[in-house]
């Protein structure tokens, strides 16, 4: 931040600190570090700094102090904090107040108070002073430093250092809240992309893969009719490759551009991919992400484009329990209907369980009742367009 200014006791001056702060907004283990040197910049034997989220019911993602145990700290937040004169002071008034117990009574009358008796005499504390950062009903942080009799009262230019601290450990906790909230939706992301039943890659305005789930790690990899190079995605056939290259430079110039809710030109689209090892081809769907900034967290990429790609002949990994679950089917029907997703004929699933087809035909109907459905293609594609896959080591086979 290239700040600068006034130097502590231990060299870091005033805007030095800042940029610590703002570093910690983005990295709480290194808050620790910055509060120890604002303990030496403000002359404090120790430091407090609490965000609390009433909606959460706790703390938020701060939470330390410097100079105090753990559970000197706590027991200060707990009980004696509103036991603070400085405390009970600006309890009534706007964020941002400052206040000082030198400031606010004498030091015999504080020397008598049960806070100073029982709690900060027994730890070489007498001064202390603070300020409430945030105060908006949901939301409540605030700051505070104390000072052994020895170190001297607190003098308006400390006050003074103190109130210059607010606006940017206000900032600082908004930052925090809103980098926080980007990582859990990293992680949701991610989670979901992974539970997906196909293969998917996200790429960036080069067209490079910036995140691809387990399947598609695993089909990229072997190579078998797609691969990843510097050039991002390609098919081993010349022409296929070459139409799949036209359909990412559309879907990709689409996705760079700000979302305008009506981009119909370069929107993408399919193709079949051959393998060489003669399995069934690849099914690819090519399509644009018109996002603002990558949903994955990444600082220096756009994600502008998705690649699914389908494995016809990957094994269905339909989970019975969650077809029970979603259609109401008994575990007979469940099965039935894996196997069917499964590409199988009644009489091949009568030959496998062991069960007459007159048995699976009646079953067939009680699915068909619960599903609204009146054929065995309408069934399967109800059934793959359903939540009802499992994480089993499917997701982890190329086919």
């Amino acid at each position: 931040m290239g700040n600068s200014g006034k130097h502590g006791n231990n060299g870091a001056s005033h805007g030095e600190i800042i940029d610590l702060i703002y570093e910690a907004a983005l990295n709480p283990e290194r808050w620790g570090e910055a509060l120890d040197e604002l303990r030496s910049f403000l002359r404090a034997r120790s430091i407090l700094f609490y965000n609390w989220d009433f909606s959460r019911k706790g703390a938020g993602f701060v939470k330390e102090n410097v100079g105090l145990s753990g559970n000197e700290a706590q027991n200060y937040m707990d009980y004696y904090v509103h036991r603070e004169p400085g405390f009970n002071f600006r309890r009534e008034k706007p964020a941002g107040v400052v206040s000082a117990s030198n400031f606010l009574m004498t030091n015999a009358q504080y020397s008598e108070l049960e806070i100073y008796q029982d709690f900060l005499r027994p730890l070489g504390i007498f001064y202390s002073a603070g300020m409430d950062i945030t105060k908006d009903g949901s939301r409540y942080a605030c700051f505070g430093m104390q000072r052994a009799k020895r170190m001297g009262p607190f003098n308006e230019q400390d006050l003074g250092n103190l109130a210059l601290l607010l606006p940017h450990l206000g900032r600082s906790l908004q930052i925090g809240r809103m980098f926080a909230r980007e990582q859990a939706l990293r992680q949701c992301y991610e989670v979901l992309l992974e539970r997906l039943p196909h293969a998917v890659a996200l790429l960036d305005d080069a067209g490079r893969v910036v995140f691809a789930n387990r399947r598609a790690e695993v089909i990229l990899s072997a190579q078998d009719g797609l691969s990843q190079g510097l050039e991002g995605v390609a098919a081993g056939h010349p022409l296929e490759n070459s139409h799949l290259r036209q359909l990412l430079r559309g879907a990709i110039a689409t996705g760079s551009r700000v979302p305008s809710g009506n981009q119909t030109q370069g929107s993408g689209g399919a193709l079949a991919v051959t393998r060489p090892s003669g399995r069934r081809p690849y099914r690819v769907l090519v399509m644009p992400l018109p996002t603002r900034h990558a949903p994955i967290g990444l600082e220096d990429s756009q994600i502008c484009a998705a690649l699914v790609i389908r494995e016809d002949n990957a094994d269905t990994p339909l989970d019975p329990a969650l077809l029970a679950a979603l259609f109401g089917f008994t575990p007979g029907e469940a099965a039935l209907a894996r196997a069917l997703a499964e590409g199988l004929s009644l009489e091949e699933i009568a030959a496998r369980e062991g069960k007459s087809v007159h048995t699976l035909r009646s079953q067939l109907k009680g699915i068909f009742t619960k599903t609204g459905v009146n054929s065995q293609s309408r069934l399967i594609r109800l059934l793959m367009g359903s939540p009802a896959w499992s994480e089993s080591d499917n997701m982890l086979r190329g086919g």
